[in-house]
């Protein structure tokens, strides 16, 4: 929780971190968002669906499928409607801060979300997204 008393007031263990490449992918011709993890190029679980952006920094998004990989095997399928899920009511993030190699973000639960641009050659590398 944090508040006007600052820093002091924010309770909680901290967060963990487990070794994996993950990436979203934002598609302006397409209108269409991927989250996706990634391991050793070997192992994937990414989520798709479209997105919005209104008032020039909220993104608003819904994820409609699910495509997991594991080796050789890679399957998807499409994720059930959510119909409490439109309009306003959809997860979203409104944009902080932007430029051409970062942005910066808080999510609907109040999370800050920090992205990083990265090029084809990182993507080749960490078998993501190509």
């Amino acid at each position: 929780k944090a508040n006007s008393e600052g820093l002091n007031e924010v309770k909680g263990n901290g967060g963990s971190y487990f070794p994996v490449t993950a990436v979203q992918n934002w598609c302006m011709q397409s209108m269409r968002i991927q989250n996706g993890i990634f391991i050793l190029g070997l192992v994937s679980m990414v989520f798709s669906g479209d997105f919005e952006i209104a008032y020039d920094r909220i993104l608003y998004f819904d994820f409609d499928r699910l495509d997991l990989k594991l080796g050789p095997l890679a399957f998807g399928f499409d994720l059930p409607a959510n119909e409490t899920r439109v309009g306003k009511k959809r997860p979203f993030f409104v944009f902080l801060y932007a430029d051409d190699e970062v942005c910066i973000a808080r999510g609907r639960g109040g999370g800050i979300a920090v992205w990083k641009k990265v090029d084809r050659q990182y993507r080749e590398d960490e078998g993501v997204y190509v």
